[in-house]
């Protein structure tokens, strides 16, 4: 199982999926960690703003989505079975589910602790985290 985080520092959970400067992948086999790596984002449509932690200021301004960003995110993201994200707009959310992988949103902002909960079956989606600003 391979579960992805976006991340701006490699410890805590982005607040914006497309924003994050890069993702923590980890490898899961027989519930332990089996490796960890770190990609940088190469690939969203966002890259190119400045990465904010605060949603208010992040969104601040009318976004330019593809439905082509969305499947190319998609198509780099396709052998993750999990994406836990502290936000996610709904057209990425939905592309990552017809793909087949389990989104999770969470107010949780630790990689680790997440993926600790995750792991116990504890880590629960908090659908009102959504970032509601694009479709």
């Amino acid at each position: 199982m391979k579960i992805a985080f976006p991340t701006n520092d490699k410890e805590k959970i982005s607040a914006h999926f497309g924003r994050s400067k890069g993702f923590m992948i980890f490898e899961i086999k027989d519930g332990k960690v089996v490796s960890e790596e770190y990609l940088p984002n190469t690939i969203t449509g966002h890259v190119q703003h400045t990465t904010n932690e605060d949603p208010a200021q992040e969104h601040s301004h009318e976004h330019n989505h593809s439905v082509d960003t969305h499947e190319r995110v998609a198509r780099e993201f396709a052998n993750m079975d999990v994406v836990i994200s502290g936000g996610m707009g709904y057209g990425m959310k939905s592309r990552f589910e017809s793909a087949g992988i389990n989104i999770i949103i969470t107010s949780e902002k630790n990689i680790k602790t997440a993926l600790d909960l995750f792991l116990q079956g504890s880590l629960k989606h908090e659908e009102g985290l959504s970032c509601n600003h694009h479709s």
